[in-house]
């Protein structure tokens, strides 16, 4: 199975930017309208190296087994 960096284009004229669902039209004015933005690096615990990557093939090998744990 390929890597996500391997799949991932090296350069914009690689990139496919056709919309691969329904798509909506911009508001006329913004000022109504609720942005969110959630940055992950704010929720690192800088231990990223030490863990493996997630199997796709195997996702129930990443289940918590002890939720209130």
């Amino acid at each position: 199975m390929a890597k996500v960096e391997e799949l991932t284009p090296q350069q914009l004229s690689e990139t496919d930017l056709k919309p691969r669902g329904r798509i909506y039209p911009s508001p006329i004015s913004w000022r109504d309208q609720f942005l969110y933005q959630l940055i992950l690096d704010r929720f690192s615990d800088d231990n990223e190296n030490q863990r493996e990557l997630f199997d796709h093939t195997n996702p129930s090998k990443f289940q918590v087994k002890d939720k209130a744990g």
